[in-house]
């Protein structure tokens, strides 16, 4: 991606974001110039564009001094999620698996969207039997969830860990003999679980 580019996630962020409205604009301000001075002197330049963002994300936290700048977003994600999950019928572990990946669509860093409801519905999970997968590898990971020891699974949005959770309940009632890890970021970062 061009340097343009990262610069232009700046006002994104901070709009979405529970800072105030006047620090907002300065925030954004300071943020573009220390963002294309560091750009242009390519001090921020990894080969990898996860470590790029994940160094980005923590240094403005740091700057802003905020230790979790987005934890409202992240309670009314999960409060849309726990809503939803309520009334998604899911059939088995296929149907859980399913749910779990159309629940991916509540990720906030993407377009900066600040209504979770409008990122996930519930007809988002109608007919998940037909859900189109460009790869589906899930017959395969089904058979190896039935007879794993360990899990490890890697949780990504806020919102989204309720489905996961779900998911894995129904990997458990399937395996009681596994063992599962879940895990998050070691700290805060946008609408990640921690």
């Amino acid at each position: 991606r061009d340097p343009e580019s990262h610069i232009g996630i700046v006002p994104i962020l901070l709009e979405l974001s529970d800072l105030p409205a006047p620090e907002k604009k300065t925030l954004r301000l300071e943020l573009e110039r220390y963002m294309r001075l560091r750009l242009d002197r390519r001090l921020w330049m990894h080969s990898s564009i996860t470590e790029f963002h994940t160094e980005w994300y923590r240094e403005v936290y740091r700057i802003i001094g905020v230790e979790d700048p987005y934890r409202e977003l992240k309670c009314r994600s999960a409060a849309a999620a726990d809503q939803l999950l309520r009334t998604v019928q899911t059939d088995g572990i296929r149907g859980a698996m399913l749910a779990a990946i159309v629940a991916n669509r509540l990720d906030f860093g993407v377009f900066g969207d600040l209504d979770p409801k409008t990122k996930l519905v519930l007809q988002d999970f109608a007919n998940l039997e037909n859900l189109p997968l460009f790869v589906d590898d899930s017959e395969i990971l089904l058979s190896r969830l039935k007879r794993a020891r360990k899990l490890l699974y890697l949780a990504d949005n806020h919102g989204e860990v309720l489905f996961d959770l779900a998911f894995i309940s129904e990997i458990l009632r399937i395996n009681e003999n596994v063992t599962v890890h879940l895990a998050g970021k070691s700290g805060p970062m946008l609408n990640d679980v921690t």
